[in-house]
């Protein structure tokens, strides 16, 4: 009896070990997943916030400053790109699901990942770049006091 006691103690304790890895595991794919998506993207970003089409907003998500170039292409020499707009939702969905999964670490909101990341990017802004104030309004980098 002693015995199957341990037995099952020890199956237990593999079971609780191996449920918390899994979860480690696909949380650390995510992850993984999540920043090579996004840094696939990353050279058309930089190329847009450049010329000025997009800019940063300080709750971390990133915007159309020109609205009438939503429906071009992000490559107009490449058929199958998509357009800026659908290509903004796709980094802001990736960028919230980033946040989500900071803040599970962190222990805080993913708004509050969000709006640190929005200063980080406010802090790294080239001086021409357009950053979101507030809804509607925008205001290019070197306009901005930091505190």
């Amino acid at each position: 009896m002693r015995r199957l006691t341990h037995v099952w103690t020890a199956v237990a304790a593999a079971a609780l070990t191996l449920s918390m890895a899994v979860p480690a595991q696909d949380h650390n794919a995510e992850l993984a997943a999540l920043k090579a998506s996004m840094k696939k993207r990353y050279p058309a970003l930089e190329r847009l916030r450049d010329a000025g089409t997009i800019g940063e907003a300080l709750d971390g998500s990133i915007a159309l400053y020109k609205p009438a170039d939503a429906d071009k292409k992000v490559d107009p020499a490449e058929p199958k790109s998509p357009t800026i707009k659908q290509f903004l939702a796709t980094e802001n969905r990736d960028r919230r699901a980033l946040y989500a999964l900071l803040a599970k670490d962190l222990g805080v909101s993913a708004g509050e990942v969000g709006k640190q990341s929005g200063l980080r990017h406010l802090k790294k802004a080239d001086p021409d770049h357009w950053i979101r104030v507030e809804p509607k309004v925008w205001r290019r980098k070197r306009d901005i006091r930091e505190k």
